[in-house]
């Protein structure tokens, strides 16, 4: 089975955008997913960067008041794919990385 840990690693902002302040316009993150079944345990990892559409805003929420949960629903919708695609890298690849040791 494997976990999957995200992590946002960064935000991109303009100052002003029309009549708006401090417009959050891009999201770094990275995926990490950990696979522990069986006596291995493997990891792959995969960042990238989701951009925002800001044309027609009409509630933009201000970047004083995000919260990790209002940025992670934003790249929601990538998750699913991007979850398959580290699973499958870690289950049929044999270039997965496997971070336990034989002598540990």
């Amino acid at each position: 089975m494997t976990h999957f840990d995200w992590e946002i690693n960064y935000l991109k902002k303009y100052s002003t955008h029309g009549e708006f302040s401090d417009i959050v316009y891009e999201v770094g993150y990275t995926c990490v997913g950990i696979n522990t079944a069986g006596i291995l345990t493997s990891k792959n990892s995969y960042a990238s960067s989701h951009s925002l559409s800001i044309d027609g805003l009409e509630n933009p929420i201000a970047y004083s008041s995000l919260t990790e949960d209002i940025v992670m629903g934003w790249i929601n919708e990538a998750k699913p794919a991007i979850e398959s695609a580290v699973e499958g890298n870690i289950n049929g690849a044999d270039a997965s990385p496997i971070t336990v040791m034989p002598w540990d």
